[in-house]
């Protein structure tokens, strides 16, 4: 799937390097968010972190297999 967004898109700076800067820049985001235990809500409600650490985890993966997946040109 994320294949198919990155070969279907086409802008002046090829279909390539928008993936890799997008990607890039909100996995960095992401795992900032992650790693300051969400802004400290891992010491105010542990269910609310643990569900929203799943969703921002699969978005981090998201973004960064695009930034990942954007290098193997063929």
């Amino acid at each position: 799937m994320l294949g198919n967004i990155v070969d279907n898109t086409k802008t002046r700076w090829g279909k390539f390097k928008p993936w890799i800067f997008i990607g890039t820049v909100a996995s960095a985001a992401l795992l900032l968010i992650l790693f300051t235990g969400i802004f400290g809500l891992a010491h105010k409600s542990w269910i609310l972190f643990a569900i929203l650490f799943v969703i921002i985890y699969i978005g981090f993966d998201v973004f960064y297999s695009l930034s990942d997946g954007a290098w193997f040109q063929p």
